[in-house]
């Protein structure tokens, strides 16, 4: 196995891979999509991105319920203006079945537009012909059907083929003929299997299933570097160009995903290693448009992380590759952030900016060196000094000293594992 494999292994199937949408179904490699918009009569707006946690008086309002790391079985609650629909997926022998239940309505019907489409650059067509809905991908042709009744609705701002249905009853739409009793069935049939599996964890099931439905919603098809990821939400991934991964927060989701799921694991772990600046280190977040922060990095955690998804699942080529990259950021530490008595310190490196944005300004300040913390608005880092000379702020950081040991015992058990105990006395 190597990471070539392991993409190949996990970039298939069902999911709701796009970050713009969380009901937007879509099936890899081929990029065909399913993607659904709503139009609400009541302010004649049409929703067509939908992302958990907006919380304004006119934005969608999406409860996500339990689901699988891998699509095979979702479920959300979502309100907007004066609709309510409950909305449950299942994928059945590679085909995407999607429940919609309406539950609330305002005095004129909303309509779903039920869009067909390929996303990130991917070959294929898609045809509508009357009430035919389909996609030509390679060798692979997807059919959309719906149980309802489509009809004639021509503002919807679609710009790829749809159908049109009211939200006036429960109906189905899927990639193969289907019921909404067959679908139902099959759905209550997915979600027990979830339920069982969630329960195993006992007086904890409620805080696991909680934090893997977190997760699960969270992970995304990454089209940049052609990768699925986990990032810390939907909506940052739009403010950031596509996807924005934080350095330990991604290491974190890679130590949570390892619970059950070792590809999430290490999917994640590579990910955010692999955001690596020119420099050397692992910085506080990488982003589409290779928008980095090339001036701090993050806590060092990164080889704790790895050591502890490796000793549950000891796979030694994804030591391998992550081992150089870490090597490499804990001499950065050593080299950057430490003074000439040993402490290490929190900085903020000068650097040229590469994309304009106003981030790549806003360095060399205890307020830039309080963010490599991870500890972003700690008060602990109010009226510090910052040594533009140095780079640093003028507090020697226990608690980065505490990571950085640990770091270098991990980093010796790493050294172990891939040969290359040349390099222990370094640690």
């Amino acid at each position: 196995m190597d990471y070539n494999e392991l993409k190949q292994k996990t970039n298939v199937g069902w999911n709701t891979w796009n970050t713009l949408n969380v009901l937007s179904y879509s099936h890899l490699p081929e990029g065909f999509t399913i993607n659904l918009c709503i139009k609400e009569y009541s302010e004649s707006r049409v929703l067509r991105e939908s992302l958990i946690g907006r919380f304004g008086d006119k934005d969608e309002k999406i409860f996500p319920g339990a689901r699988t790391y891998d699509g095979n079985c979702t479920q959300l609650n979502l309100k907007y203006l004066e609709l309510e629909i409950d909305v449950k997926t299942v994928v059945d022998n590679d085909e995407q079945i999607i429940i919609i239940e309406p539950l609330r309505s305002g005095l004129k019907t909303p309509t779903m537009i039920i869009e067909a489409c390929l996303l990130w650059g991917k070959d294929g067509s898609v045809t509508k012909k009357e009430s035919e809905l389909y996609a030509v991908c390679g060798d692979r042709r997807f059919d959309v059907y719906t149980t309802a009744p489509t009809v004639l609705e021509q503002n919807t701002f679609s710009l790829s083929p749809y159908l049109a249905v009211r939200l006036d009853r429960k109906f189905v739409i899927s990639t193969r003929p289907c019921t909404v009793e067959e679908a139902e069935s099959l759905y209550t049939a997915a979600k027990a299997k979830l339920d069982i599996e969630n329960a195993a964890y006992g007086k904890h099931s409620e805080a696991y299933t909680a934090m893997k439905t977190c997760l699960a919603w969270d992970t995304i098809y990454e089209c940049e570097h052609d990768r699925v990821c986990s990032p810390v939400s939907r909506i940052w991934n739009v403010g950031r160009g596509g996807y924005v991964l934080f350095d330990w927060d991604t290491y974190f989701a890679a130590l949570m995903a390892s619970v059950e799921n070792k590809e999430l694991a290490q999917l994640n772990a590579i990910a955010i290693t692999d955001e690596v600046t020119e420099n050397g280190f692992v910085p506080n977040f990488g982003s589409a448009n290779n928008a980095k922060s090339r001036d701090r990095s993050q806590p060092p955690v990164g080889s704790y992380v790895c050591l502890e998804i490796y000793k549950k699942y000891p796979e030694k080529w994804f030591c391998e590759n992550v081992f150089p990259t870490l090597l490499s950021w804990n001499r950065w530490f050593a080299n950057r952030r430490m003074t000439e008595e040993g402490y290490l310190c929190w900085g903020s490196d000068p650097y040229e900016p590469v994309n304009g944005r106003p981030g790549e300004r806003m360095i060399q300040s205890t307020y830039a060196s309080a963010l490599e913390s991870g500890l972003d608005n700690s008060p602990m880092y109010d009226g510090m000094e910052f040594d533009k000379k140095r780079n640093i702020m003028l507090l020697a950081d226990v608690g980065l000293m505490g990571l950085y040991i640990l770091d270098c015992r991990c980093m010796i058990e790493l050294a172990k594992i891939v040969g290359r105990e040349d390099l222990i006395s370094e640690f």
